[in-house]
């Protein structure tokens, strides 16, 4: 019912039509017992750049920017008004643990870190309420389980880093009144 995506086409505002057709196709029907249709979260991207690297800006998708750990807007993540919310991402100095090929663990940073986090929060959602949410419903759960961090960034960047960061417990307290 959710389909988190960590990939880029390589060059900025190419989208092909058949990668929207595929992406509406899993959001209309992907969605199985649990919800009405699928969820799809994509990472925005680690080009620091507003540049737009397709699918992560396609309006139907969640696009995922990375924070630090001082819920700055991380170096090398991308943002732009196309950006729907951010999540920890790590940065060389504060990386994130993650698991690794081989069966081993290991630190890396990038919107790769951060998209997890979205889709986890998600699947922790549903799961709070199965077979009770659309993933329309979800969607706005994800966005509106956030923190402004607005404050913390610089004046250039308002309105390019989404709703702000993502709060996983706000977004289960407003399920709870769902």
């Amino acid at each position: 019912a959710i389909s988190q995506n960590s990939w880029s086409y390589l060059a900025p505002d190419f989208f092909p039509a058949y990668m929207a057709d595929a992406i509406d196709y899993f959001i209309a029907y992907g969605g199985g017992g649990q919800l009405k249709g699928g969820l799809v979260i994509f990472a925005a991207g680690n080009y620091n750049s507003e540049s737009k690297y397709f699918p992560a800006p396609y309006s139907r998708v969640i696009a995922v920017g990375a924070t630090n750990h001082n819920d700055g807007r991380a170096s090398y993540s991308s943002y732009g008004s196309w950006v729907d919310i951010m999540a920890p991402g790590g940065e060389s100095a504060a990386p994130i643990l993650s698991t690794l090929l081989g069966n081993t663990y290991g630190t890396l940073f990038g919107t790769s870190m951060s998209c997890p986090i979205v889709s986890g929060t998600a699947a922790l959602i549903v799961s709070h309420l199965p077979g009770r949410l659309q993933a329309d419903e979800v969607r706005s759960l994800l966005l509106y389980g956030k923190d402004d961090i607005y404050p913390l960034n610089a004046p250039s960047l308002q309105g390019k880093l989404g709703s702000g960061r993502l709060n996983a417990w706000k977004a289960l307290l407003r399920a709870d009144s769902i």
